[in-house]
């Protein structure tokens, strides 16, 4: 699947043909997906409506709407296959985790202003919120959020937050593939995220 970010369609892509095979209408412009295997599910956030768009494969057809109240304009999204949560970040500075079962908000928290983009760590419960400035680092474990501190990185501010993102979680998650020390990083203070 395909999107634009300020569009109003995914577009369905055969790999074996090259080709768009199906379009699928979304309520408002997308931001960014996940994909729940177990359900059978894509969860989309759409950021000019403040909800997660849920969309049926089987049939290319948004199947629901989650308010993601009060995380407004909704960037970031990571999904908890475990515990069957869904987290998605606002622009608003707010994160709020939802039940892929019932589609509701179960909790919120703050976090840094204007984050783009989350990962989730299944390993250790715990999510890396990539803002402008900073990343939140926020614990999940026992299905409940705390802020465990913010860790303020030394890379040129005209680094794209994707870029920092994949340097602040490289230690734990291998998306970089490059210890943090090779960055030119500095660990936080708080022993509860320089353990991570």
């Amino acid at each position: 699947m395909s999107l634009h970010d300020n569009g109003a369609h995914v577009w369905v892509i055969d790999p074996a043909k090259a080709s768009v095979v199906a379009t699928i209408v979304i309520p408002g412009a997308p931001e960014f997906m996940v994909y729940d295997e177990a359900a059978d599910r894509i969860y989309l956030n759409i950021k000019s409506k403040d909800v997660v768009a849920v969309i049926d494969p089987s049939t290319n057809k948004v199947i629901a709407q989650w308010p993601t109240a009060p995380a407004t304009l909704p960037h970031g999204l990571a999904f908890d296959a475990g515990t069957h949560q869904l987290f998605s970040s606002g622009g608003s500075g707010k994160l709020v985790a939802i039940d892929t079962k019932t589609g509701a908000v179960t909790g919120s928290i703050d976090i840094a202003q204007k984050v783009d983009q989350i990962a989730f760590d299944a390993a250790g419960a715990r999510l890396y919120c990539a803002g402008a400035d900073k990343m939140s680092v926020i614990s999940t474990a026992g299905g409940k959020l705390k802020t465990l501190g913010d860790t303020i990185p030394r890379l040129p501010r005209k680094t794209s937050r994707s870029t920092r993102l994949r340097a602040w979680c490289g230690r734990r998650i291998p998306m970089a593939g490059v210890p943090m020390q090779n960055l030119g990083l500095r660990q936080s203070r708080n022993p509860r995220i320089a353990s991570a």
